[in-house]
């Protein structure tokens, strides 16, 4: 009779518990499904300067379809396939105007590097951007990176960069609306 009462009792709190649970349960999933389908706007850059500090290449991945809507709007009909050199020519605008390598003289001044566009290629859903700065100036206290790209068309991106100098030195970095640069 004693097993019988426990194991009445615990059916009910078992059939109390299935109540709370499932609709615990089912808002989960509602806002799980809810955050999937909401939009993320991730940008990575990896920044990377010779140990020497004589060159710097950089390499930026965003989106296909959130470059292709903000190029656009700047006048440029981006296709990750076509590579034409009025594209290039008006990437490059876009790009110097975007991003920014500035290096810190002897006397604490920042001087903007001169950075070059030399191609993209489509991975996936996002396209890669290769830049390069073939010649750095020399006795350089220390760098300062700058990106705002897509920042105007959608305020919640994110930049995540990677900055290295030689083999020795890394630091990362996110990068938004309010934080356009970094020190390194």
């Amino acid at each position: 009779m004693v097993r019988f009462v426990i194991a009445l009792y615990f059916a009910r709190v078992n059939q109390k518990r299935a109540k709370i649970t499932l609709p615990i349960l089912l808002l989960g999933l509602i806002f799980s499904l809810a955050s999937w389908m909401h939009p993320f706007y991730v940008g990575v850059t990896h920044v990377r300067i010779n140990k020497s500090q004589t060159e710097a290449q950089i390499e930026v991945r965003l989106f296909t379809d959130d470059v292709q809507m903000a190029f656009k709007e700047s006048g440029v009909a981006f296709d990750p396939h076509k590579r034409d050199t009025a594209t290039l020519r008006k990437l490059q605008k876009i790009f110097n105007k975007e991003l920014a390598l500035f290096a810190k003289n002897k006397e604490q001044k920042w001087d903007r590097t001169n950075m070059y566009l030399i191609g993209f290629e489509e991975e996936a859903e996002a396209t890669w951007f290769y830049l390069e700065i073939p010649k750095l100036p020399a006795r350089i206290q220390s760098w300062k990176f700058q990106n705002t790209l897509l920042f105007k068309q959608h305020p919640e991106q994110v930049h995540v960069v990677h900055a290295e100098i030689g083999p020795e030195y890394r630091k990362s970095e996110q990068l938004n609306v309010t934080r356009t640069s970094f020190e390194f």
